[in-house]
């Protein structure tokens, strides 16, 4: 979903750790370490497979697909 999305952007691409990335989208450490670990599962599965179940794309490349 959209948070997952928010936290790959985070973690992923701007180099937030997991306490900064719950104070940007006002929730727990916890909360953002699960959905880190679901979305490096779902990228491991897609860089393994090359098809993922649902693209992970950062809303700039999403918002401009026709």
């Amino acid at each position: 979903g959209e948070r997952l999305h928010r936290v790959v952007e985070l973690k992923f691409f701007a180099g937030l750790e997991i306490s900064e990335i719950a104070a940007v989208t006002g929730t727990s450490p916890a909360t953002v370490k699960r959905d880190w670990e679901k979305a490096r599962a779902l990228l491991y599965a897609y860089v393994a497979e090359g098809e993922p179940s649902e693209p992970l794309q950062p809303e700039s490349v999403r918002s401009q697909a026709p």
